[in-house]
């Protein structure tokens, strides 16, 4: 199965065996294989989390991404990464013995399903993350219908219900379900993932770096802080580049605007770039301040290194309705005309005897009325 030209290579299957619940997820790759191990950490994260808990044990069969080597009886060498995962979630582990597929036929017969009733026929979505939705709707549906025998006269969202209370609870903090790299970031502020490059912001150049590759997204780490987050690329060769990681170099090679390969297509109001607002306010500052027009631009999008992405687009916004075509203009609206208010309300629930303090603003009528009891004061 392909959805625009990317391959479905692993499905996720798990079902819980008492009201034969289940999740399915699909995952993909083009040219570029997706570590199988971090489908299944991924697949199991989803899991937990859709069946509200972890269940104590888990049976499995001796799959490559989890199991080194298989030895006698029950005994089972895992991979570390599966370890910590168990590690995390504190489940034990059960493993079929080979070639008995009977000691998790409901696995195998929910696969068959799923093929038979949630892909038959192809449901028609343009993205993984379309249908991966599809089929989590599709499972949250088999929550209304009946159980299994014996228990066929109660929902199977009664019975899940029932067994969460013997579950063990979600960890606070979610397992990270990603392939970490210790790399360093090289002088072209890259770094490279299964033949694909990532930006960094520049003055992370030559820093080490940890990359946390997940199923759809790949994050750097640098000095324990994130500094980059992109979409999982699937494809070969390819340049995966933030544009606002290099507009620190524009200040120094204004003319990479034009030529460098992380401008390219930004300024075309469409796709990926910044707006038709973008364009037309580079063309206005060109014609008017010529030689300058450029550099006042760079200036502008400058901006984005200190504030907010959207609020510095709503700012040339408004410049370009009033035809205020001037750096100076949109900074003004950004330090003036605050877009929206970016700050949280303050979090006072753990005092209470606070909750009904006024907040120390008051009305500047009241120093009317002292400037009228001045006025009796000099009438008496």
């Amino acid at each position: 199965m392909s959805i625009h030209n990317t391959n479905i290579t692993h499905i996720f299957v798990a079902t819980h065996f008492g009201p034969k619940l289940s999740l399915i997820e699909v995952f993909t790759s083009t040219n570029v294989e997706v570590d199988p191990e971090t489908s299944v950490l991924d697949g199991h994260v989803h899991a937990f989390e859709y069946f509200g808990g972890v269940p104590r044990r888990l049976a499995y069969d001796n799959l490559k991404s989890a199991v080194i080597h298989v030895g006698q009886g029950k005994d089972r060498v895992l991979n570390e990464t599966f370890k910590k995962l168990r590690c995390h979630d504190l489940f034990e582990t059960r493993f079929c013995n080979i070639a008995r597929g009977n000691e998790k036929g409901d696995v195998e017969n929910l696969a068959k399903r799923s093929e038979r009733t949630y892909l038959t026929p192809l449901p028609e979505v343009t993205s993984l993350g379309e249908l991966n939705e599809h089929l989590l709707a599709c499972c949250l549906k088999d929550l209304n219908l009946p159980g299994a025998r014996p228990h066929q006269d109660r929902l199977r969202s009664a019975l899940l219900e029932e067994d969460r209370r013997g579950f063990i609870e979600l960890q606070a903090t979610v397992f990270e379900a990603c392939e970490p790299i210790d790399t360093t970031i090289d002088k072209r502020s890259l770094v490279t993932v299964a033949t694909n490059s990532y930006s960094a912001p520049t003055r992370w150049a030559h820093h080490p770096v940890r990359i946390k590759v997940f199923v759809d997204s790949v994050e750097l780490w640098c000095e324990h802080q994130r500094v980059a987050v992109h979409d999982r690329c699937h494809g070969k060769g390819q340049y995966i580049l933030e544009p606002t990681h290099y507009l620190n170099l524009l200040s120094i090679k204004p003319g990479s605007l034009d030529n460098a390969r992380p401008f390219k297509g930004m300024l075309k109001g469409h796709g990926r770039g910044w707006g038709r607002d973008f364009d037309h306010l580079r063309r206005e500052l060109e014609y008017r301040y010529e030689g300058e027009g450029t550099k006042k631009f760079i200036n502008v999008l400058l901006l984005f290194t200190e504030y907010d992405p959207d609020e510095v687009r709503q700012a040339v916004c408004r410049c370009v309705q009033r035809r205020a075509f001037s750096d100076e203009a949109v900074l003004g609206v950004l330090r003036h005309e605050p877009i929206h208010h970016t700050h949280r309300p303050l979090d006072l629930s753990h005092r209470p005897e606070l909750l009904h303090v006024g907040n120390g603003i008051r009305p500047a009528a009241i120093y009317d009325r002292l400037l009228h009891c001045q006025n009796e004061e000099v009438i008496a």
